[in-house]
């Protein structure tokens, strides 16, 4: 299987968050179990190389849910469901969706960046396949790419060429 997006996480971890208090470290292997990941799967990083996939995915799986107030943090590191989290559960028996969460009154609005002398700006990252992050190392390793290929294309074209 491959590793889940971010919105494949978000049931199970609001789940884990209704059955009590947990963090993003503590659900982090419960999510590799849950969908029955292979030990290179838990291991694979983001391409920054900065944390696993999984653990990356959790995080902004947490970030979705307390944005929209369906787990609150009860301690610096660890979240449990709000009441609204709760009753959300039992709406959603299946999974939740991009479109379950745009459904909640005040979801744009969380993600409303400040006004900047250019105006408002709107960021609502979508809970797809890919997180920011990945997305921007993904974008990074395409420049970096196309910038090895110019290059060696120009050393070659700069390149004398003999004749036998």
């Amino acid at each position: 299987m491959a590793i889940p997006n971010v919105h494949q996480m978000l049931r199970p971890l609001l789940a884990l968050a209704n059955e009590g208090p947990i963090t993003r470290r503590d659900s982090t292997p419960i999510i590799g179990d849950y969908f029955h990941l292979t030990p290179e799967e838990r291991e694979a990083r983001i391409p920054s190389g900065g944390a696993t996939t999984v653990r990356h995915r959790v995080g902004w799986a947490f970030t979705f849910l307390t944005k929209a107030g369906l787990v609150e943090k009860v301690a610096p590191i660890t979240y449990r469901a709000t009441e609204r989290g709760r009753a959300f559960l039992l709406e959603h028996p299946k999974e939740i969706t991009r479109k379950d969460l745009e459904a909640i009154p005040g979801w744009k609005e969380v993600w409303q960046t400040a006004k900047t002398d250019k105006g408002s700006a709107e960021v609502v990252p979508a809970p797809g396949e890919e997180t920011p992050i990945e997305a921007l190392d993904g974008a990074i390793a395409t420049l970096n790419a196309d910038l090895k290929n110019r290059l060696l294309q120009t050393i070659l074209e700069q390149t004398p060429t003999t004749t036998r």
